[in-house]
């Protein structure tokens, strides 16, 4: 191999650092905080038509609560219930006869 070229774990690196630049970080202090700016988020598309699910059914349908994970206190912040089979009874976020939650 010359010189010149770099190893797969240089460029896979390489290619990592790039792609995450470009994803904005989020920070914030609590999660009480970014479950907030989510609803506020999920509300405003309610308003502008983009989402169908009502605002009072986004407010129940997004939670945050404390669990613990590994010995430590984390928060799990979900929108809905775990729906692997994807059963539309199950309450989730609508959208031009498309649905979606985020459940762990």
């Amino acid at each position: 191999m010359s010189q010149d070229k770099i190893s797969w774990d240089e460029t896979c690196e390489i290619i990592q650092d790039r792609v995450l630049s470009t994803i904005p970080q989020l920070k914030f202090k609590q999660a009480t905080a970014l479950r907030k700016k989510i609803l506020r988020s999920l509300t405003r598309a309610a308003s502008n038509g983009i989402l169908k699910t009502p605002p009072q059914e986004i407010h129940n349908l997004l939670k945050c609560r404390k669990i613990e994970e590994q010995g430590k206190n984390v928060f799990e912040i979900t929108g809905g219930q775990r729906n692997f089979k994807r059963r539309k009874e199950i309450p989730h976020f609508e959208r031009d006869g498309c649905w979606f939650d985020f459940a762990k």
